[in-house]
Order: C-alpha cells, then sequence, then structure tokens
C-alpha cells in the first residue's frame, strides 16, 4: 500500500486501488531437511513454491524451487558444503512492443545454481 505523507495534497488511492485488483494474496511455502550420516556427512533436500500473485487464464508464473545438497566435515574445524538449486517457472514477454501485432515469446524457464561453502570452526 501507498501512502502520502501529506494526504492533503496526494492521495495514492487509484494505485493502491489498483493493486488490490490486480495482484491475489499469496502464501509462499519452503519445505526441508537434513540427515546427518555419521559425524562428518550431512545430506540437504527442499522444495519451496512461490505462487503468481497475477495469474491470468493463460499463463501461470508460479516458481517452484527444488534444493539438494551434501556437508563433509573434516576433523572438526572445517566443513565444506557443496549445494544445488533448481528453479522452474513459465514466462511470457512481447520483445517488440512498439509494434503493431508484435509476437509474444511463451517460455518455460529452468535455472541452476551450485554453490560451494566453506566454514571454520575455530
Amino acid at each position: 500500500e501507498f501512502k502520502a505523507q501529506n494526504r492533503e495534497d496526494f492521495t495514492f488511492d487509484d494505485v493502491n486501488r489498483a493493486i488490490r485488483q490486480d495482484y491475489n494474496s499469496v502464501v509462499n511455502a519452503s519445505f526441508g531437511g537434513a540427515l546427518k550420516l555419521g559425524d562428518k556427512v550431512t545430506l540437504r533436500g527442499g522444495y519451496a513454491v512461490q505462487p503468481d500473485p497475477r495469474p491470468t487464464e493463460t499463463l501461470d508464473r508460479s516458481k517452484q524451487f527444488f534444493s539438494a545438497g551434501i556437508g563433509f566435515l573434516f576433523q572438526r574445524i572445517f566443513e565444506v558444503d557443496l549445494g544445488w538449486t533448481n528453479e522452474q517457472f513459465d514466462d511470457r514477454y512481447q520483445p517488440y512492443v512498439e509494434v503493431d501485432n508484435a509476437p509474444i515469446v511463451n517460455e518455460t524457464i529452468t535455472r541452476n545454481r551450485v554453490a560451494v561453502g566453506l566454514r571454520l570452526y575455530l
């Protein structure tokens, strides 16, 4: 919600009304867990969903995330974590907005990310 410091000079009523009309309330959810295998190895996994606050009849941009990871502890002072995340969603854009009847591009986006973390226990 937008608010003006001085409501006598300006209000955002039209903008706030458009936001309430165009956007739905959503709940983002994340679930994950870790499993320790002995003293030195930890396996991790997770799932998350971010619903689209502006779904249309032809396109839902809700995002899904899957993740997995493994951690190794060395000599109880040094830990290495390896993680992978996969993100998936559908998207649409119009590359030539200045052109009448320009084509619309529908695409499915998939992103994979790998991360390495280092931790030192002193």
